[in-house]
Parts: structure tokens; C-alpha cells; sequence
């Protein structure tokens, strides 16, 4: 059977954050169940139409143009071009959200002509594939839920842009969807909640991984502190940088590690600054500094994985919202000591003081934490260390979920 999996988010190229993650193991996990897979996605530019293959996967890279000159002067210039002028001031999510979608279904009719595509899988963040989805009502669409949901996420900047999208997107679920999945047990609670309409066909189903991909490493330096993620506020970065900076003063062996793009904001004095604005304000002195390694996004999981396989230590992650965090899994799948916040699905992953650490999104409970964990045995961090390498294997690996998704397969094609 054909299915295509339709998000802007898909590695290497577009490795934004989680959505790509899941979509790349979703497409494994679709064509271990012997469906041809493919996928439409976007290659950062949208400049060119390209085919890819990774693993008997087939990408299709959505081109932002027509192959007709007045078209494309129509659209970008004029008349449109007004219009995209003030969207991209004062709606530029919504832009891109317009833009994917027009692009993406000129693709996708060309590709559904030769395939005959029979199931559409597609997250719900940035409405994908909700024009192929309301146009093609007859394919089934499956959407998965990985959040943030704007109106869940309090640390989201709340404006026009966002509120119209947000509704966009509760519209896109009630109408336009047989089936939707959400990550985690805290998001379908949640979402069922604010949206009862879509209770019948809402399920649960954790995210996973194929821990087949990550290195097993016995070495382990508890003195490297790992952080992976966006540089934001809500991600709790700010957290673990000032109990860095505490902790050195008695353990001048630690070191930091920051891997991911700034973004978002860091509130101050009734200010919102950016990262580095909020970074420079701490004054650390040099020594401390010193020990602070910062490494932007990286996006071919491959050199990712080696990384943090080389790097294996205490993984922290003390966000202020988290629908999922597939940082956990990974942390814990090569066998990090992982500590993560309590606020959102990071207790459906981890068991408090058994396979990592639970804390609140504050700083004395990262300090304390961390802190603890330093005194601990070498025996005792072997001893975490293997239950979180168990906790992954047994419960979040590819092949645990292959027969739910599978059911939601056969549920929604025997239905059509």
C-alpha cells in the first residue's frame, strides 16, 4: 500500500526539532509493515522540486514556484505579492502555512496520479496537509499531535498569527481527520478537554525510537553536563546554566554542554531578550566560561548520536512545557544519567531515582539534583545507566508500537 507522510519537517534538512524525529521513525516504521512509504517535505529553500531516497523511502522536496513564469510574477509580485508583503510583517507563520500548503498540493497531485496514494500521515502543527486533506477527503488522513499546542503552551507569545493558527489547527483535526495520535498521555488529556469533538477518534500512542541507532558506550563522565534542545526559555536552559555556574565553584571538572539553536525569548525586568542578550547579562567570569561548549543544531542524526555518545554524562532537560521530549529517550537510550522537569510527559518516561531523575523547573531543584548525582558511586550510575538503557529498549523501541499502529491502519482503511 502507498501512504505519504506530508510535514515541512523531515531529516536532514528540515531537523527542526521533534516533528522531524518522529516523521523520520514513523516512515521506518510504515515501511516495516510493508507499505511503500513517501514523503513530502521541505528542503530548508524550496527552491527546487528534488527526489531522495533514504531506506527504501522515497522524499519529495516541495519547490515554492510554478513552472509558469506569469504565475509565479502573479503570486510573488503582483497582485499577491501586496498581500504576502503585510502576512509576512504581521502573519508570517500563516504565510509559510499558506505557502507550504498551495506548493505541497501542486506536488502532491502530481505524485498521487502515478502512486494512488490510499493513507495520509501528517502532524498537526502548521496544518500541513490541510488543503490535500479537505481537497482529497476520500484518502484518510491520520494526524499526529507532538505539540506545542500555542494555546497549551503559556512560554508561546500570544498574538494574531498564532491565535488564527491555533484555530486552524482544532478545525483541522475535527473535520479533516480520521484518526489523530497524540504523543503522550498529558497531551491527550489535555487536547480531549479543550476539544470533545474529536474525543471518538483521539488515541494515545508514546513516541518512539529504534534503538538499534544508538551507540552503546560504556565510558561515562558524570562531569559532562548535556544539554539538547532549543536555547529558550521554555526549554529551562536558563535553569541549568546558573546551577552550572553554582556547582563549579566546588567542582572544577564540569563541563557544559549546549547543542541547539537559539530561539524563543528569556523575560527580564518586564524585557524579552534574546539568548545571548540573556547569556551576556550573567557576567560569568572566564574560567567558568571556559567550560561552557555551545554547539548549534546538528542535523544528520548520525553525527548527533556520536556526539552525545562521546559526550555521555548527566543529560539535563529542565523544560517549563514539554509535550513528549524525545531528548529523554535518546539520552537514556545510550545510557545518560537523564534528569528532566516534571511539567509535561517526562513521568510517563522516567521513574524517579530508578532510570533518571524527576525535578521541579526551578533552580534549586536542578542545582540539588545535579548535585546529588555527583556524589553518587560509580556503581550506582552503572546501575541508572542500565535501567534507562532497559526502560527504552523495553518500552519506547520501534518495535513495540508496530502492532498499534498497524490497528490504526487497518481501523482506518476498513472504513473508507
Amino acid at each position: 500500500m502507498n501512504i505519504i507522510i506530508i510535514s515541512p519537517e523531515f531529516p536532514p534538512k528540515t531537523n527542526w526539532g521533534g516533528i522531524a524525529t518522529f516523521n523520520k521513525n514513523l516512515a521506518k516504521l510504515l515501511s516495516s509493515l510493508d507499505n511503500k512509504v513517501h514523503v513530502i517535505t521541505f528542503d530548508g529553500e524550496g527552491a527546487n522540486e528534488i527526489l531522495d531516497h533514504q531506506d527504501n523511502i522515497s522524499i519529495h522536496y516541495v519547490r515554492f514556484k510554478t513552472n509558469y513564469k506569469l504565475i509565479n510574477f502573479l503570486y510573488y509580485r503582483f497582485p499577491f505579492g501586496v498581500i504576502r508583503f503585510a502576512m509576512k510583517k504581521y502573519l508570517p507563520s500563516l504565510l509559510f502555512a499558506f505557502d507550504w500548503n498551495i506548493f505541497a498540493l501542486f506536488l502532491f497531485r502530481k505524485l498521487h496520479k502515478k502512486y494512488s496514494f490510499k493513507l495520509i500521515f501528517s502532524p498537526t502543527y502548521h496544518i500541513p496537509s490541510l488543503l490535500i486533506s479537505s481537497i482529497y477527503s476520500n484518502i484518510p488522513t491520520v494526524l499526529h499531535v507532538q505539540g506545542p499546542q500555542e494555546e497549551l503552551n503559556q512560554f508561546e507569545r500570544v498574538n494574531l498569527d498564532t491565535k488564527i493558527k491555533s484555530w486552524l489547527e482544532n478545525q483541522y483535526m475535527i473535520k479533516f481527520s480520521k484518526k489523530i495520535v497524540a504523543c503522550s498521555k498529558y497531551l491527550h488529556k489535555k487536547i480531549s478537554k479543550r476539544i470533545p469533538q474529536i474525543r471518538h477518534k483521539f488515541v494515545y500512542i508514546h513516541n518512539f525510537i529504534d534503538t538499534k541507532e544508538y551507540l552503546n558506550s560504556q565510558k561515562q563522565d558524570i562531569n559532562n553536563l548535556v544539554f539538547l534542545g532549543r536555547l529558550e526559555y521554555r526549554k529551562g536552559v536558563d535553569l541549568l546554566i546558573e546551577a552550572f555556574v553554582k556547582l563549579t565553584k566546588k567542582n572544577k571538572e564540569l563541563k557544559l554542554w549546549l547543542i541547539g539553536e537559539e530561539g524563543g525569548y528569556f523575560p527580564v525586568g518586564g524585557k524579552l531578550l534574546s539568548f545571548n542578550d540573556w547569556f551576556n547579562l550573567l557576567k560569568i567570569k572566564d574560567e567558568i566560561k571556559n567550560n561552557i561548549y555551545f554547539f548549534n543544531r546538528i542535523d544528520h542524526r548520525n553525527l548527533l548520536i556520536k556526539l552525545l555518545t562521546m559526550l555521555k554524562g548527566i543529560a539535563v532537560f529542565p523544560s517549563r512545557y514539554e509535550p513528549f521530549g524525545f531528548v529523554n529517550i535518546e539520552a537514556m537510550a545510550i545510557g545518560y544519567i537523564a534528569i528532566s522537569s516534571y511539567r509535561g510527559a517526562a513521568t510517563e518516561i522516567i521513574n524517579d531515582k530508578v532510570d533518571g531523575f524527576i525535578i521541579y523547573p526551578n533552580l534549586k531543584s536542578v542545582y540539588s539534583t545535579i548535585k546529588k548525582i555527583l556524589d553518587f558511586s560509580e556503581l550506582e550510575i552503572n546501575r541508572i545507566s542500565n535501567e534507562a538503557k532497559l526502560k527504552v529498549k523495553s518500552k519506547f523501541d520501534i518495535l513495540k508500537v508496530k502492532k498499534d499502529f498497524s490497528k490504526i491502519i487497518n481501523e482506518v482503511i476498513k472504513k473508507t
